[in-house]
């Protein structure tokens, strides 16, 4: 067993012995899921983060098969971190996909660069993301979904509502789940103004969002009772139903890379709809509404402004409406 390092995490020790790649991702994901190594923020990682290098870890050992022997931290280079990221993107991964294991790798990599068991420190790592179709949804949608009367089922009722408030709110989802289990312990009132605060479960930073009023209708209608706490995968199940039957069916065009070959595809936007929809939504309209992006990422708990613009998905469309009143386009000669 390699000793921990409280600076490095798992990987020190002699730079004479050849470590297999595989097993520092094991020590890693070992040493993180029982916090003896930390984030860079002091914090313990999250399981999504170590089963992101578990998923590695599996590609890694196909990668072995296919080469037919076991791969050595001391054989990595620029030359072999190409050669992988050819092989992995034709396991007709999406790019995104892809780019999230080589960053992994590259965060492998670094942590044995500083702990000198290796000369390579993973640049010229080809990672390269794409962006994506991703769909927000429109006021006219909203409205058809807040409309519809989906009082015969409960559970898509209470998804519906939580919906529409939060694309007034723009919380994550883990977020929102805890403010539908208990709603009053996240309404405060600051200087008269009647807001939702919140410490957030990803980022531990204070969120603080004015309630909407359509926010408020919902919590008084429903005597700010969601009953009781249930999975995303249950909200997702129904707001792509209650989507459906609100009308909202149109058909989105949907180009990614797959494979290393850009591919397109045609489904029903209610399809694409999910919990994460609704804080993208929020992103989206407040954008153009011009509320002024500093105050915007704020509310969203967005550190850096690309990461903020990710979300943004204004259609060329309704940025040309927005710009239409500028007088730049009335000027006459």
């Amino acid at each position: 067993m390699i000793p921990i390092s409280k600076k490095t995490g798992p990987l020190v020790g002699p730079v004479n012995i050849r470590y297999r790649l595989n097993g520092l991702i094991y020590q890693f994901v070992h040493a993180a899921q029982t916090g003896q190594i930390l984030t860079k923020d002091g914090n313990r990682f999250k399981p999504r983060s170590t089963d992101g290098h578990l998923a590695l870890a599996r590609y890694i050992r196909e990668y072995e098969k296919h080469i037919g022997k076991n791969v050595q931290l001391d054989e990595i280079g620029v030359a072999w971190v190409h050669k992988f990221a050819a092989w992995i993107t034709g396991q007709d991964l999406a790019k995104n996909t892809v780019a999230n294991l080589m960053a992994k790798l590259k965060s492998i990599i670094r942590r044995a660069h500083s702990a000198g068991l290796t000369p390579y420190s993973g640049m010229g790592m080809p990672i390269s993301k794409e962006l994506t179709t991703a769909v927000f949804s429109s006021i006219e949608e909203i409205k058809a979904l807040h409309r519809l009367d989906c009082s015969w089922n409960y559970g898509r009722e209470r998804v519906k509502d939580l919906y529409v408030l939060n694309c007034f709110a723009g919380m994550r989802i883990m977020d929102l789940l805890d403010f539908a289990a208990d709603p009053r312990s996240y309404i405060h009132m600051m200087d008269g103004v009647t807001v939702i605060r919140y410490i957030s479960r990803k980022t531990q930073s204070e969120a603080v969002i004015p309630l909407s009023k359509i926010g408020a209708e919902i919590l008084d209608r429903r005597n700010w009772d969601f009953g009781k706490k249930f999975s995303y995968q249950v909200f997702n199940k129904h707001i792509k139903k209650a989507f459906r039957e609100a009308g909202v069916t149109e058909n989105i065009r949907m180009v990614r890379t797959v494979g290393g070959v850009r591919k397109e595809t045609v489904r029903a936007k209610c399809e694409l709809i999910s919990s994460h929809t609704a804080r993208r939504t929020f992103a989206t309209l407040v954008e153009l509404h011009d509320l002024q992006r500093s105050s915007i990422m704020q509310m969203t708990g967005h550190m850096t402004e690309s990461s903020y613009l990710t979300y943004v998905r204004n259609t060329p469309s309704q940025n040309a409406m927005k710009v239409a009143k500028h007088d730049f386009f009335h000027l006459k000669l």
